[in-house]
């Protein structure tokens, strides 16, 4: 069970990453929520882990522009917020 950790998480990570993709696919308008850029944070954050078992530098790339492009989306998702409700 140790040595398939990072398959585990690795895993669970991609499967994070997928169902926001899904979930996008289906409703677009769910980008602009925190729960689409935090889920894909939590998923590339769980994918680097697993990487750094199991070192794969095409992996690690996506995955640190994943981590930056998630951090961005959820200042996005603060400042939409916050200028909805002082304008709101």
């Amino acid at each position: 069970m140790w040595q398939a950790w990072p398959d585990i998480v690795g895993a669970l990570g991609a499967a994070c990453v997928v169902a926001m993709y899904v979930k996008v696919q289906l409703s677009p308008d769910f980008v602009k929520k925190y729960a689409f850029s935090a889920i894909n944070l939590f998923g590339a954050a769980l994918i680097l882990l697993s990487v750094v078992a199991d070192w794969n530098m095409a992996a690690f790339l996506i995955n640190i522009f994943w981590v930056v492009v998630s951090f961005y989306g959820l200042y996005r998702c603060y400042h939409y917020q916050r200028t909805r409700h002082e304008h709101g």
